[in-house]
């Protein structure tokens, strides 16, 4: 009787694998049919994108992540979108993922443009945008359309999107970037920057207001309450009737020197 379940035993047993190996064959099989079949034949068909795309239409933004207008879903590498998109000097940071069948997700963060940089050393004035880390990129029609400082003075043999400014200008970078967080109504009250070097080796800062053309000489190092007497001076200066007489507040030196354009 024993005998006799034993072998009960081993042929359903016999069975349960065989239906295991089919079921397994069959999957292995429809995995194979999937990848050689169905996968090469899904095509991307959605990019959603998210954040800052400068308001790029559909080709553009294809050339900008570098996919043909017929591209294919298992093609398309997330991370190799990411990559390429995070060596455009205007893009921040990018993120990029795949949504299956056919969809790409794609965010971008933009780099924030916190003055313009001028140059004229080809003998023609470029105008670009700068990040509050020195970081140069090409300027966008919004930035255009925003009143951001210019920054002169610096002189590059190639002024393009990409380039940084020199390190030694990290601290105007750092105090603009406050100022404008701080005090933006002060901030807003500058139109030109420019950087003029010392016979020491550093720099010193002329800040040109949009009203009027009085200048004010900051040192290297200067902070918002340096610059909020400057302008509290130049509010006296106007209101007093001297503007024409005065050429710069020079707060280099304490204490505040305020030169006539005579001298």
């Amino acid at each position: 009787m024993k005998d006799f379940h034993d072998a009960q035993g081993e042929i359903l047993l016999r069975k349960i694998l065989k239906v295991l190996l089919l079921a397994g064959g069959l999957a292995v099989l429809l995995e194979l049919s999937f990848h050689l079949v169905v996968a090469p034949q899904l095509r991307l068909q959605k990019i959603y994108v998210s954040g800052d795309d400068r308001g790029m239409s559909t080709p553009q933004l294809l050339a900008l992540l570098g996919i043909p207008a017929r591209s294919y879903y298992f093609s398309v590498s997330d991370k190799a979108l990411k990559a390429r998109l995070e060596t455009i000097p205007w893009v921040l940071k990018a993120t990029v993922t795949k949504d299956f069948p056919d969809a790409l997700k794609v965010n971008i963060v933009a780099r924030d443009p916190l003055a313009l940089a001028l140059d004229e050393s080809s003998g023609r004035t470029v105008l670009l945008s700068v990040d509050s880390h020195g970081v140069i990129f090409d300027v966008s029609p919004q930035d255009q359309r925003r009143n951001l400082p210019i920054i002169s003075g610096i002189r590059f043999q190639t002024l393009q999107p990409g380039a940084v400014f020199p390190s030694a200008l990290h601290s105007l970078f750092t105090s603009l970037a406050a100022l404008r967080k701080d005090s933006p109504g002060l901030y807003s009250q500058i139109s030109e920057i420019r950087v003029r070097k010392t016979e020491g080796g550093s720099f010193e800062t002329l800040i040109y207001p949009v009203e009027g053309d009085v200048r004010i000489v900051l040192p290297e190092r200067w902070t918002q309450a340096l610059l909020k007497q400057a302008f509290v001076l130049l509010d006296v200066i106007h209101k007093q009737g001297w503007t024409a007489k005065t050429k710069e507040i020079d707060l280099r030196t304490s204490p505040v020197v305020v030169r006539s354009r005579e001298s």
